[in-house]
């Protein structure tokens, strides 16, 4: 093939055609690139070239700006002569109506040896991703190179033409067909992802009409300025959105706009994360070296360069530095308003062909131009860039782990992930209390770096809270076994943690919930109410599902929450009471609730639900004062029950300390506590109990046996009394295991000195068991039914 070009002279023409005038060649492809959008100019420059060359194919496009020889032009018109001596030149021009059916027709024009195709469509408003789905819809693979119509920045009227057929909405397709052409393309993008990540909330195909549930146009004018609506379109095109398609980014143009609507380039899906686009000279220098260097390896005979306007509009030297490096090279093109490159409508690239029949340009060495001409907005640029992923940093990047945090979190499950888990280390608090927080911080750090070695590339972990770790995955993965296998390996493999010259060693156990299938901003929600759920229950591992009825549970909590909430308003919490037979009668204190009907609500429908809230707190002190207002003239003792929850709450504890001396109930009162396992709560419960004795309040342990029946934990309490859990008392008289285990409770509390009170006494029958044991105190609805009102005389 032999290649020629120049800028529209009739002159020039002649002289091309003098020197070609005897070559012998199979067919002759004529391209003009035009910055004139005149349609009777056009329609003279191809009159003109028939008149030198009848026989040629003539196409041509309207530009925003023409390139010649690595210099750009304004209001010229280049022109190239390919003259094919092996290939033939096939060119369809279609008046389009249906991009996407449109597309399937011109790829339905493709041949087996068919090897570039050359795309250019006139229109201001279309949607090139329709086009291109169109095309690639037969599977009828060959590389495109083209763009989108320009006329200078003016969008207003763009043309494409095939001979003396102009159009301002049409698609012109020139395709080449050889054994024998080699063709080697090349992509430059290098725009920078800007800002925070935004999502698309609204659109249909290339319009966009909400982004982050805010119109488009006002996001723009929040970041860009109130005046950039008389700017539109071209600033849109300068400040473009990136979104990322398997790991390729795309950017997305504006190329017009209806009230607070947007219309792109291409297409944007509701869903599509997207960021601002910007761009860093150096960067977008760097890719367009190693995509020309790439390019040039293969034979050369003819260079066509295809460029975005926004690249020679934003910066004005940008485009200028980028085609120097060319300059060795004859090259021609244009800038357009929206490229076509491979099986993609992209947007900020420059787009690189270059073609050969055999023959092959003695120089194709690239030259390196210096950009200190516009180090200012380059330095620019990168400041801002530099300090905005300062601030990213701060605000998405967990300080102790290095994880992505719960910001991060919030906006890449925007992204629609497949399925999420999330762990939570049980009792991490334990390791803090033990070990100090140093240590603590060295657990979290090596547990979220084994965990995030443990997950696919396609996934990502987060740090969400203290102890709770989420993955997010992207692709479809066995979630559950995937959660059985980071549990397995933690509970075999305990985390060495070593600070200074100390070495520790510490297990970690976990538990994980799993959702799948459901919304985004839902994924964290329906996590935090299986693992709540999880804990509740028992398991390691839970799916979140439906059949769980956890929502249900949960509108039931809230519904209580407002019952309780009402019934402290209207002064309907009280304190009931129940006798204790014994030596010196005695009374508990049971909390109730009045409903407005005057019937009692037992705490076993709402005292579960209120825990870890402010109404919890406010009922327990409600009990304390109510019960100690009715008790400070009688002449009984009286007993309350005080979780660890109201013991480790340094308000409630200093309550209860005030009101016992208000109310001077220093040697009438009994705290029921239960026991437990744990350590760190031990050492609060010993020094609870030291503080509230010194008072001259006696201790009992309610529910002995229900659970651990620590002997140890008795001894080092020094309770007063013990309290036999009613689960035990109502069984004696059917299980002989029971008895004895009973039996044995009161022979070692007798030896400790220690008085025991069986719960639960329901008949005469268990009434004589407990009495022929020894036991000292008796309660139960046998013995007396729970009520306002003390009788002084019993």
């Amino acid at each position: 093939m032999k290649h020629f070009s120049c800028i529209y002279d009739e002159k020039e023409i002649a002289k091309i055609y003098k020197n070609t005038k005897n070559l012998e060649y199979n067919s002759l492809l004529i391209q003009v690139f035009s910055g004139i959008s005149l349609k009777s100019y056009i329609h003279n420059v191809v009159e003109t070239l028939k008149s030198y060359f009848p026989n040629a194919k003539i196409v041509g496009v309207t530009t925003d700006g023409e390139i010649f020889n690595s210099k750009i032009l304004n209001d010229e018109v280049v022109i190239s002569f390919d003259f094919f001596q092996k290939s033939e030149i096939d060119v369809v021009m279609i008046e389009y109506d249906d991009l996407y059916e449109d597309g399937r027709h011109i790829a339905s024009r493709l041949k087996d040896n068919s090897k570039l195709m050359f795309l250019y469509v006139s229109g201001l408003e279309l949607n090139g991703d329709k086009l291109i789905k169109g095309l690639n819809s037969l599977d009828k693979k060959i590389p495109i190179i083209g763009a989108i119509a320009g006329d200078n920045a003016k969008f207003k009227k763009n043309y494409v033409f095939y001979g003396e057929n102009i159009s301002n909405k049409a698609i012109l397709a020139v395709i080449i067909n050889s054994d024998d052409l080699s063709v080697k393309l090349g992509s430059s993008f290098g725009w920078l992802k800007f800002g925070r990540r935004m999502k698309i909330t609204k659109s249909e195909n290339n319009i966009v009409y909400e982004i982050d549930e805010k119109p488009a146009f006002e996001v723009y004018s929040y970041y860009l300025g109130e005046e950039i609506k008389n700017f539109f379109p071209r600033i849109g095109v300068e400040f473009p959105l990136i979104k990322t398609e398997n790991n390729f980014n795309i950017a997305r143009a504006v190329i017009g706009f209806n009230g607070t609507d947007l219309i792109f380039g291409g297409e944007l899906k509701e869903g599509d994360i997207v960021n601002f686009g910007i761009a860093e000279i150096s960067k977008v220098l760097e890719s367009s070296k190693e995509v020309f260097e790439e390019v040039l390896l293969s034979k050369t005979e003819a260079v066509y360069v295809i460029s975005c306007m926004a690249r020679r509009r934003f910066v004005e030297k940008l485009s200028s530095l980028e085609l120097k490096m060319l300059k060795n090279i004859p090259n021609i093109g244009f800038f357009g308003y929206g490229e076509f490159f491979e099986d993609k409508f992209l947007n900020q690239t420059t787009n690189i062909v270059v073609l050969s029949e055999g023959g092959d340009l003695e120089n194709k060495s690239l030259y390196y131009p210096k950009n200190d001409k516009i180090t200012t907005i380059e330095s620019l640029v990168h400041l801002v860039d530099v300090a905005f992923n300062e601030v990213r940093q701060k605000l998405y990047i967990d300080n102790v782990t290095h994880l992505p945090n719960k910001s991060a979190f919030d906006e890449d499950v925007l992204r629609e992930p497949k399925s999420a888990v999330l762990f939570d280390i049980k009792k991490f608090s334990n390791i803090n209390d033990k070990y100090g927080e140093e240590i603590g911080d060295e657990v979290l750090k090596s547990f979220s770096k084994v965990l995030k070695e443990k997950i696919p590339k396609s996934a990502k972990l987060y740090r969400i809270s203290a102890d709770n770790f989420i993955v997010l995955f992207f692709k479809e993965i066995d979630s559950v076994q995937f959660a059985r296998e980071v549990i397995e390996y933690f509970y075999s493999n305990p985390l060495c943690i070593k600070i200074n010259n100390d070495e520790y060693e510490i297990e970690i156990d976990l538990f994980a919930s799993i959702v799948e299938d459901v919304k985004p901003k839902e994924i964290k929600i329906k996590a935090d109410l299986a693992l709540k759920h999880l804990k509740e229950n028992s398991g390691r591992i839970v799916v979140y599902s439906k059949e769980l009825k956890i929502e249900e549970k949960i509108n039931k909590e809230i519904e209580t929450l407002r019952f309780v909430k009402k019934a402290i308003m209207d002064d309907r919490i009280i304190p009931v009471f129940q006798k204790i037979e014994k030596e010196e009668p005695t009374y508990e204190a049971l909390v109730r609730i009045v409903k407005e009907n005057g019937e009692m609500v037992s705490p076993y429908f709402f005292l579960e639900s209120i825990k870890n809230t402010r109404y919890y707190d406010e009922l327990t002190e409600i009990m304390i004062e109510k019960t100690f207002q009715t008790f400070q003239n009688k002449p009984f003792k009286v007993s309350l029950n005080f979780s660890f929850e109201d013991i480790k709450n340094q308000k409630t504890v200093d309550f209860l300390i005030e009101m016992i001396e208000k109310y001077n109930m220093k040697d009438k009162l009994i705290i029921e506590i239960l026991e437990t396992e744990s350590i760190s709560e031990y050492e609060i419960y010993e020094e609870f109990v030291k503080k509230i004795t010194s008072l001259g309040v006696e201790i009992a342990i309610d529910d002995f046996g229900s659970g651990y029946s620590n002997f140890v934990y008795l001894v080092n309490l020094h309770p007063h009394y013990i309290k036999i859990d009613g689960s035990l008392i109502k069984s004696l008289d059917k299980d002989e295991k029971f008895y004895k285990i009973v039996k044995s409770i009161v022979q070692f509390s007798k030896e400790m000195n220690i008085k025991v009170v069986a719960e639960f006494v329901k008949d005469k029958k268990i009434y004589q068991i407990c009495k022929d044991l020894g036991i000292d105190g008796l309660q139960g609805y046998y013995i007396h039914e729970p009520s306002k009102v003390i009788d002084d005389n019993k």
